[in-house]
């Protein structure tokens, strides 16, 4: 029963699940907005973006009957594809549908089939008029069946759900604008998956994951940011009058240096070697190096801190050291046991 509920959904956009052979990008698609699931709306967009655009040429004499009526670029009156629903609920969808006997339905079959209403006149000449007249002159010729749908050089019979949600979220993925930034102020740094997942290893805290996204992202609101939002008169450090940049508000920050370096010797006591903390595992995390559970209570660490220096900064407190020892103190079991999975 729960499997004809998106079928039911694609049906109403064509019969035979004829949106799969939709010739069209997901922008320009009409009705889509008939389908309620969020999550099957944006697997069809993505199914349409990854879609090969066929043109007129492109379509074989014998596969001009199975195109589609509705959705398809090629067939478009005054510039737009057609989509009229209750045509579809008769049953007409393809351009064979309007293919019978060698010859084109007239007007007054189609209205045997549709129903007399008041523009179905006008529907039906728009209809004819869209399709491409080389079509119309070739349309005799038909094949027994429409041709399997082919993703990516992979015909229906033949997907996995696997295969088809990989291709799916490669076409709708695009790289992050933020990875351009880094790499401009960090010549050969590579914002790999781990730099991403660094919060999500160390800690199921939301408010860290949070911050570190923020951090990671650029979206931060220091003071550059601020300023630009107009909550803020000036984009330089209210401790020490330099330009805030992420970097510096989290590192470079006279009044921070102190606690990285009560962080380094808490760490590297931990670890039972000298930890020296650089700019980079600051901003992004440690990522290489030590075993896993060493490197995720590291991680916990510096995202503790980053935290303490946000309130610090933002907030009413008087001494950074202490509040970073009492936000220690309130995770440290969580983060023990955290860190020995």
């Amino acid at each position: 029963m729960w499997a004809k509920i998106p079928l039911s959904y694609l049906n109403s956009l064509g019969n035979n699940m004829a949106i799969l052979r939709s010739n069209i990008r997901a922008k320009d698609f009409v009705g889509l907005n008939k389908i309620c699931s969020h999550f099957l709306r944006r697997a069809i967009e993505a199914w349409l973006d990854g879609m090969k655009i066929a043109t007129v040429d492109d379509v074989g004499t014998t596969q001009i009957c199975h195109q589609n009526i509705w959705n398809n670029i090629l067939i478009r009156y005054k510039n737009r594809p057609l989509f009229i629903p209750r045509w579809i609920q008769k049953g007409i969808t393809s351009l064979g549908d309007l293919f019978q006997n060698d010859q084109w339905l007239s007007y007054n079959e189609v209205r045997e089939i549709i129903g007399h209403s008041g523009g179905l006149l006008f529907e039906y000449n728009a209809i004819m008029n869209a399709i491409p007249l080389a079509w119309k002159t070739n349309g005799a010729e038909q094949i027994s069946e429409p041709p399997n749908p082919d993703f990516h050089g992979k015909t229906i019979s033949t997907w996995t759900s696997s295969f088809v949600r990989n291709k799916l979220t490669a076409i709708r993925y695009r790289q992050p604008g933020v990875i351009n930034f880094w790499a401009n102020k960090y010549p050969g740094l590579e914002i790999s998956p781990r730099i991403w997942e660094v919060a999500f290893k160390c800690t199921k805290e939301t408010r860290l994951r949070v911050l570190h996204f923020k951090i990671v992202h650029n979206i931060y609101p220091t003071k550059i940011l601020l300023q630009k939002m107009g909550l803020a008169d000036s984009s330089n450090c209210s401790y020490c009058n330099t330009r805030d940049y992420m970097e510096h508000f989290f590192y470079h920050c006279l009044t921070v240096r102190n606690l990285w370096t009560h962080i380094e010797c808490k760490l590297s006591t931990f670890i039972g070697a000298p930890l020296e903390l650089y700019e980079r595992d600051i901003i992004f995390g440690i990522t290489t190096g030590y075993n896993s559970r060493i490197r995720n209570c590291l991680n916990a660490y510096i995202l503790v801190g980053k935290l303490c220096i946000s309130k610090y900064k933002y907030g009413q407190y008087h001494d950074l050291l202490l509040l970073f020892q009492n936000e220690i103190n309130m995770r440290k079991l969580k983060f023990q046991s955290e860190a020995d999975d």
